[in-house]
């Protein structure tokens, strides 16, 4: 016993009781977390948003910078795009290479047959710009004639978080009908 009455262990145990006592105080003040779909050790899904391909051709089609692209500088566009090509019709090897380096692969769409609208293995100049104003008319939702960046997303909805399916408990006494399973 020290003079003071109190040991160093017991002050040290006080101390201890004092700090999780206000720490406990705390935590209770906080608000509970906001409710989670699905099972609540899974995280919540965010909503997905999609860019096609093309979407990257559409934002070099911007001749002012302004972050928007009208129908004028989408024709435009389309005609500075195909005079790199130095030819009268594509390939389908010379379209995958251009979608490999304008549209970011060959897999991020739009694909070759949606440019070769006659199926006959090459792809015209005027395929080439309907195909294109094809896509900038599904952008410009409002009709308005210009397409902006917020048009060439697409929101995917969330999947819903479902919880697994839970197995049927066994009744007291083992399966109906008296079955047990093979070596039970």
């Amino acid at each position: 016993m020290r003079a003071g009455g109190m040991t160093k262990k017991a002050a040290a145990c006080v101390g201890a009781l004092t700090l999780g006592a206000l720490s406990l105080g705390a935590c209770a003040g906080r608000p509970p977390p906001p409710p989670q779909d699905g099972p609540p050790d899974a995280p919540a899904a965010a909503p997905s948003v999609v860019l096609s391909g093309d979407a990257l051709a559409f934002v070099s089609f911007d001749a002012d910078g302004d972050y928007r692209v009208t129908r004028d500088e989408a024709v435009q566009g389309v005609a500075r795009e195909w005079a790199l090509f130095g030819a009268d019709a594509l390939s389908p090897i010379q379209f995958q290479r251009w979608s490999a380096l304008a549209l970011g692969g060959p897999a991020m769409g739009p694909y070759r047959l949606e440019f070769d609208r006659n199926v006959d293995g090459q792809i015209t100049r005027d395929e080439f710009e309907a195909a294109f104003l094809t896509r900038f008319d599904a952008y410009d939702r409002d009709g308005d004639g210009v397409v902006t960046r917020a048009d060439m997303l697409r929101v995917l909805p969330r999947p819903a978080m479902q919880r697994p399916p839970r197995m049927p408990r066994m009744p007291p006494g083992g399966p109906p009908g008296g079955m047990r399973p093979p070596g039970g």
